[in-house]
């Protein structure tokens, strides 16, 4: 069976509201998503300083490709960068330090996998990593949490499931 799952993931004192599934672990509190690794990726590529910021050589259609002249490689962003940062306003992580993952796999064989650490609306230097573009980081080292530190689900459903159980 496979899964793919999209979390938040942070050491700093929230108040997470109940309605929204979130697990304390210790000292870290991990809140799922409900978002795909598109829109993961898209975001860990253009977010900077608090907000989106999508650079003219990134392109989400065909129309934007052909009217960028900029002579550089054009790189498509599938995803929607928005999705991730109204997350993030919910929970008031914006100018926070917290880590954006994202996980999938089949068979328990790495499928996909997108993260990067955040400190004050700028992504960590050395922590973004990307299965897509061959670029690994270690967001879990920069906040010192290992992967046994983090709640294993399927997808945000399963997560939903576990956190009304555990109510």
């Amino acid at each position: 069976m496979g899964s793919t799952y999209s979390r938040f993931i942070t050491k700093e004192i929230l108040e997470v509201p109940p309605e929204f599934p979130h697990f304390k672990k210790e000292n870290v509190i991990t809140i799922p998503i409900n978002a795909d690794g598109d829109d993961v990726a898209a975001f860990l590529k253009v977010f900077s300083a608090g907000e989106i910021k999508i650079p003219p050589h990134f392109c989400r259609t065909e129309e934007d490709a052909a009217q960028y002249n900029g002579g550089e490689k054009v790189e498509w962003l599938n995803g929607d960068p928005e999705i991730i940062l109204a997350e993030l306003k919910k929970f008031d992580l914006v100018t926070k330090e917290f880590i954006l993952l994202y996980t999938s796999d089949w068979a328990d064989i790495p499928v996909d996998w997108f993260s990067a650490a955040f400190k004050n609306g700028h992504r960590v230097e050395g922590t973004y990593t990307s299965s897509d573009d061959g670029i690994s980081g270690n967001a879990l080292a920069y906040l010192g949490i290992s992967s046994y530190d983090l709640n294993d689900f399927r997808d945000y459903w399963d997560a939903a499931s576990q956190y009304e159980e555990q109510l």
